[in-house]
């Protein structure tokens, strides 16, 4: 058996790898050597791996842009003819195969991983990609409900007056605290809860760890019911609405930009996904209408991509 120049121990020749495929060869050291070895020089020059790791990538990604950029002035939209590189996307024929989106795969990838799957899709300009989309995943954007018509008026909020110093004593602490302390049940009324902030948020705490599982599962099922209706409040939202840009009014491709990058709090497609209609509508007041394709002309700009035609 051979034996390995590290540790001197005396191995079976699975134990070691090939120096050379060719002529049988193995190496001189056992793979768990070698592992270890090659993990220790990781750690003791980690900085110069990194730094080895970062300006691979961003040789590929250099690479895959100009590459992807020259592939996409020579394939139009398969659908409308648009020839303008900036808003042209890959659209996988069959879902099946995908891997990963082109664009994930051009940021880290060689080229050759990438013109692989770029050659499972079809390319379309960013509208009529998201009309395919939704038709095969049946997005539902032509509810007719009239949530919108039958907006209820909101009770009128009771502040607190900085003249109201009255105390109370909390049932579960026992401690006398201001009435600031104690959240409203009542907002007519006025009237507060029995038990503090404090307490309040001790033991909603100590549920959610008791029953964490059905907290998740509640949660899960609280996203889903938003992106629905979500979803076909948007589609209500913008009917009728145009692209101020072009005048598309397909709802499909309908996107809301902010005029305002500075006061953006999130993408309100992202609040769609997870938050109430009146978080999403707050956002929505500081865009403007848009399709795809004119939204991302605009970001392009405003941004300086070096693909603006």
């Amino acid at each position: 058996m051979p034996i390995c120049i590290m540790c001197h121990e005396d191995k079976p020749a699975s134990e070691f790898a090939f120096r050379s495929l060719a002529t049988g060869q193995l190496q001189s050291h056992c793979r768990k050597c070698h592992a270890a070895y090659r993990r220790q020089h990781y750690l003791d020059n980690r900085d110069v791996y990194i730094a080895r790791e970062v300006a691979r990538i961003d040789g590929y990604r250099d690479e895959n842009r100009r590459l992807i950029f020259e592939y996409l002035r020579t394939h139009p939209c398969v659908d409308c003819g648009e020839t303008d590189p900036l808003i042209l996307e890959f659209d996988h024929r069959d879902r099946n195969t995908k891997r990963s989106e082109v664009a994930r795969l051009a940021g880290s990838k060689r080229w050759k991983v990438v013109r692989a799957e770029i050659d499972k899709c079809d390319v379309r300009c960013g509208n009529c990609h998201r009309k395919r989309t939704a038709k095969q995943l049946g997005w539902g954007l032509d509810s007719s409900s009239d949530i919108w018509t039958a907006a209820s008026a909101q009770s009128p909020l009771i502040q607190l007056q900085l003249t109201d110093v009255e105390q109370r004593t909390c049932n579960v602490c026992g401690q006398t605290k201001s009435v600031l302390e104690f959240s409203i049940k009542n907002k007519k009324t006025g009237r507060r809860a029995r038990i503090c902030h404090s307490c309040v948020a001790a033991k909603s705490r100590k549920h959610y760890r008791a029953n964490k599982a059905r907290y998740l599962e509640r949660n899960r099922t609280n996203k889903k019911r938003y992106r629905t209706r979500n979803r076909s409040r948007k589609a209500e939202f913008v009917a009728g609405l145009a692209c101020i840009d072009c005048g598309e009014t397909n709802p499909v491709v309908l996107e809301f930009d902010h005029r305002d990058g500075s006061v953006k709090l999130a993408n309100v497609s992202r609040l769609m996904a997870a938050h109430a209609w009146d978080r999403v509508e707050a956002e929505i007041a500081k865009c403007d209408v848009r399709c795809v394709n004119c939204h991302r002309r605009r970001t392009a700009i405003q941004f300086g991509w070096t693909k603006v035609a």
